[in-house]
């Protein structure tokens, strides 16, 4: 949001005055049709820009499988190959970056139970501890 442009509308608007669209997109150096867009809004506070609408992903019927798939070890290909078979119409770098997600979200939910920070370590034993140490060059 332009506070700047959106400030120039509005003072436009105290004088009565219809702005010109476009000698203030040259002064604040933006569309004009971004002031218009201001103006507009500024007429009708009320009224919402209109919402997005959220299409479904092409791999929403797969997600279960591809979970089972990625929790039993099986790579983005792999899996890709699997559903392929199974009528999905979507592109592979799609799953791909689905699988990664998952994995993330998997291995951070193993890091937090598998083991405590090392920070809380350090404090409760007063010392580094090994994983932290330096390593010593054998000769």
């Amino acid at each position: 949001m332009r506070l700047d442009v959106e400030h120039c509308v509005h003072q436009h608007l105290m004088n009565k005055i219809k702005p010109n669209f476009a000698e203030i997109a040259r002064r604040f150096d933006t569309d004009p049709r971004t002031v218009k867009r201001y103006y507009e809004q500024s007429l009708n506070p009320a009224a919402k820009p209109p919402e997005k609408l959220k299409r479904p992903s092409k791999l929403d019927p797969f997600k279960g499988l591809i979970r089972e798939k990625v929790e039993a070890g099986c790579s983005a290909s792999a899996i890709y190959h699997f559903i392929k078979e199974h009528d999905y119409r979507g592109g592979q770098s799609i799953l791909r970056d689905y699988c990664r997600t998952i994995r993330q979200r998997e291995t951070k939910r193993q890091q937090c139970v598998s083991r405590p920070p090392q920070d809380y370590l350090r404090k409760l034993t007063g010392r580094r501890t090994s994983s932290s140490l330096p390593a010593a060059a054998k000769w």
